[in-house]
């Protein structure tokens, strides 16, 4: 899980920002200039491997990371369709997906199991199977993760799962009554 260096009121205390864009206009040029001036040390195109973890956010259909600008012991989580090359795939030590099934219901996926860049016997786990134990994670500190979810809200439910536990250890919160089942619910009015 990342941790964030940032405390209430200070400003967060990050040394690196990577912005995804390969080809920047001037506005973004200026803009991540006088971020990197202002707030950070140094501000890297994403296509410089310099990340230890890579998250893509885009809603994009087209390709914007590819494999290379992933450096040797780093993890490239894809939250989207295609923002990893699917020529890349195969080229990571471990690729881990949320679930088969349901990238088997995604277009992009299909093409590139289609086209023979990628296949199930390449599939190193789905995420749950590694949570649960069943499969390894990171072995080696040289490993390179690509980690693929389509929408099954798994680092949703690993972030609420770390907030709680860390609610919990500082007896933060409210604790709420477990949900029972009703057998018959009808309106009372």
């Amino acid at each position: 899980m990342l941790q964030s260096a940032h405390q209430p009121h200070h400003r967060p205390q990050h040394r690196k920002i990577n912005q995804g864009s390969v080809a920047l206009s001037n506005l973004r040029q200026k803009f991540l200039n006088e971020i990197n001036a202002n707030f950070y040390p140094q501000v890297l195109n994403a296509t410089e491997p310099a990340a230890d973890v890579a998250v893509g956010g885009t809603t994009r259909t087209d390709i914007v990371s590819r494999e290379p600008w992933v450096k040797r012991g780093a993890t490239f989580v894809s939250l989207a369709r295609r923002e990893m090359d699917p020529a890349g795939w195969a080229k990571f030590d471990k690729t881990v997906i949320d679930d088969w099934d349901c990238n088997m219901t995604m277009p992009q996926f299909r093409d590139m199991l289609d086209d023979g860049q990628f296949d199930r016997a390449r599939l190193h786990a789905e995420i749950g199977e590694v949570i649960a134990g069943a499969k390894p994670g990171r072995k080696r500190g040289d490993d390179r993760i690509l980690v693929h979810t389509t929408g099954l809200v798994s680092q949703d439910v690993a972030i609420a799962w770390w907030l709680y536990q860390r609610a919990r250890a500082a007896s933060l919160g409210v604790s709420l009554p477990a949900a029972t089942a009703q057998a018959h619910i009808e309106p009372t009015d």
